[in-house]
């Protein structure tokens, strides 16, 4: 086996992989290879021999604190040659990798990639005429040294003048030599038979080694059992890693400074907070990039709180200012009259789960610029639990700037999906889609506006939600002019494409009007600022409960 390789090595979460010790051989078979005949597309039949291989190597884990782990992997697999009895298998490696696909608290799966090119070869003789040539004259002037011969076999080209001869005639007026000889020369080459390149790969499980302490400083290579410490003695731009365990909370907790802080799941690392906080929030994040990941936080509701209460805040960094390139994923929310309450620029909120046990909404967006990603969360409500998030501004300097995306999430039992209270938006662009809803007992229409400043608005897509409503008198898409709001939408700028909407008969109130093939409408008194069933755009939507139809 011979390598000419190329190794793609990849990190995830500090921890790297490599291969070593890469090796490819064939497989002999008892019989000899194993033939089989293949009918080829222009009709010809070729017999070819089955030739077995195995790739073995050791793959290698540097985890967090340096530490390593090897484990070794074997990878076999069959293919067809032309490789008949006397040729041999050359096997080459030309690239390989380790990727990290998995981290759990007691081992890390990896996946080895291997490109392999095959080869049949034998050795077979060649024949080459071939004659001895002597160097030209030369035929300008030039400073070099003559040159100086080694003595010629006397046999073959007589005897002549000595070595230290000043003049090199051309070899045809050369009268040392009087018949120029040839000589066959036999040589042994490597015939190539066949040749194939293929892409194999296997999944590793290598274990970890249990850490010591129970958050880790990656950066920092320094350990910790208390969080406030660690977030204390971190520097911006350093990555936290707390192992499994509960970690309950005397008071709230602050996060100021440009951190990861990443657990090892979200059902595994729980940081608790007390019944009783000084602090409205549990989890104040005030400073730009900081990412949370994999972590569960909860709280109690108390039900007498103020409103302000959460679990999550997000503070503004000044007035109409946000802090910017904050990440929530892959978490665990519970707990809060509101889980969270933000203001954010570039705002992340991706793959939680959110336990709502409050009588608000599950997030506030309160102030938003630039993307706000909101996608591929769970929320999970209560019999309290209003609208799933809500996009409106609580003080005067607050705005929305961007782009409010609201994308594959999962979400039961709240009374609303979003609200979006149009009141400092300024080139905004709505996306609603590939949402799935389930009223359950909390009956409400599901994406509600509120028209207070449809100019700032430039696009609004709701496309391909599944929401389901088993109380009539509500609406899958709602203009709300009842708490005030004096703009309208432009035609066709409320775009409601491909979604399958369940809703209870009759749709809506008798104050509004409402479509006849969709439950989707708005406020009667909205006519009066020009609003119409035109501003609507409705294709492709599945609604298993349409209004009958009234022929006269």
């Amino acid at each position: 086996m011979k390598l000419k390789v190329t190794q793609l090595q990849q990190a995830e979460n500090n921890i790297s992989c490599i291969v070593t010790n890469l090796s490819c051989t064939e497989l002999l078979q008892r019989d000899g290879r194993q033939e089989r005949d293949f009918t080829l597309p222009n009709g010809s039949t070729v017999t070819l021999q089955r030739v077995n291989l195995r790739v073995t190597g050791t793959a290698m884990v540097t985890f967090e604190d340096g530490t390593t782990e090897s484990a070794e992997f074997s990878i076999c697999e069959s293919y067809y040659l032309c490789a008949p009895q006397g040729t041999a298998i050359d096997c080459q490696v030309i690239e390989y990798s380790c990727q990290i696909c998995t981290v759990t608290t007691s081992e890390i799966n990896v996946v080895i990639d291997v490109c392999v090119e095959v080869k049949s070869i034998t050795t077979v003789t060649l024949s080459m005429d071939a004659v001895f040539c002597n160097p030209r004259a030369q035929q300008i002037d030039n400073f070099c040294p003559p040159p100086v011969l080694p003595p010629q076999c006397p046999a073959v080209f007589g005897r002549g003048t000595s070595e230290s001869e000043t003049s090199y005639p051309l070899l045809a007026s050369n009268p040392l030599i009087g018949v120029q000889l040839e000589e066959n020369l036999c040589m042994r080459a490597a015939k190539v038979y066949d040749w194939i390149q293929d892409r194999i790969h296997t999944t590793l499980a290598i274990g970890r080694p249990l850490i010591t302490g129970r958050i880790f400083n990656v950066d920092q290579g320094t350990f910790y059992d208390l969080i406030d410490v660690a977030f204390e003695d971190a520097n911006s731009g350093d990555t936290l890693l707390i192992s499994p365990g509960t970690y309950p909370q005397d008071t709230s907790l602050l996060i100021d400074k440009s951190l990861t802080l990443r657990g090892s799941s979200a059902e595994q690392t729980r940081i608790t907070f007390p019944d009783t906080i000084p602090d409205a929030a549990a989890l104040r994040l005030r400073a730009n990039n900081i990412t949370v990941e994999r972590l569960s936080l909860s709280r109690t509701t108390d039900e007498n709180a103020k409103e302000e209460e959460t679990l999550l805040e997000i503070p503004q960094r000044a007035p109409g200012e946000y802090y910017k390139g904050i990440a929530i994923r892959d978490s665990i929310l519970e707990g809060g009259k509101r889980t969270a309450r933000v203001k954010a620029e570039n705002l992340t909120f991706e793959g939680n789960t959110i336990i709502h046990t409050g009588d608000e909404e599950s997030i506030a967006v309160k102030g938003a610029l630039g993307e706000t990603t909101i996608k591929d969360n769970a929320f999970r409500g209560g019999a309290l639990s209003q609208g799933t998030v809500s996009f409106a501004r609580a003080r005067e300097e607050d705005r929305f700037e961007g782009t409010l995306r609201l994308e594959r999430n999962r979400v039961e039992r709240h009374t609303q999906l979003a609200l979006f209270d149009t009141r400092k938006y300024e080139d905004v662009s709505i996306l609603v889609r590939e949402n799935e809803m389930d009223h359950q007992d909390r009956g409400g229409n599901s994406i509600v506006f509120l028209p207070f400043e449809f100019p700032g608005v430039d696009s609004i897509l709701i496309e391909d939600n599944d929401i389901t409503n088993p109380h009539p008198g509500w609406l899958a898409v709602y203009v709300d002019y009842n708490s005030g709001g004096e703009t309208s939408p432009e035609p066709g700028q409320i775009q409601v494409l491909i979604n399958r909407l369940v809703f209870e008969q009759p749709w809506g109130e008798e104050t509004d009007i409402i479509s006849p093939v969709a439950p989707v409408g708005f406020t009667a008194s909205g006519e009066d600022f020009s609003m119409g069933p035109e501003d609507f755009v409705l294709q492709g939507n599945i609604v298993p409960n349409e209004p009958p139809q009234v022929t006269e």
